[in-house]
């Protein structure tokens, strides 16, 4: 497969319709799709991230763990901001890790964290 950017283009016909979808581009060049995926230009603004440490990865995003969890203890990055596939579902996962993230700890600080109580034989190691 090839990916190829234009700035200005038509689609006629509906994804999903029983038929490709026929791109028309400002250059007169048009060509018959499967699928057709929209992209935005994106320029992560990790400076502030940056600057309290966090490390980043080529193009400036914020490297994170499976959590969003970055290098520096208690931040996170979100969305466009973080070293990850440029989608908003992404950017969404991304949040819901995060918040997941960031309850259970604050349970744990708080004593609150499920697990049964002391001297009970539990055997589970701690999570980060």
């Amino acid at each position: 497969a090839s990916v190829e950017r234009e700035a200005q283009w038509r689609a006629s016909g509906l994804p999903g319709a029983g038929g490709p979808v026929l791109i028309e581009m400002e250059n007169g060049r048009a060509g018959e799709f499967d699928v057709v995926y929209v992209a935005l230009g994106v320029r992560a603004r990790s400076e502030l991230a940056h600057a309290v440490g966090a490390e980043l990865d080529a193009r400036g995003g914020v490297q994170i763990d499976d959590h969003a969890r970055t290098s520096v203890p208690g931040l996170y990055a979100v969305g466009d901001v973080a070293s990850a596939l440029d989608q908003i579902v992404v950017g969404m996962a991304h949040a819901a890790l995060a918040a997941t993230d960031i309850h259970n700890r604050l349970r744990r600080r708080d004593g609150q964290d499920g697990s049964p109580a002391s001297g009970s034989g539990s055997s589970a190691a701690p999570r980060r």
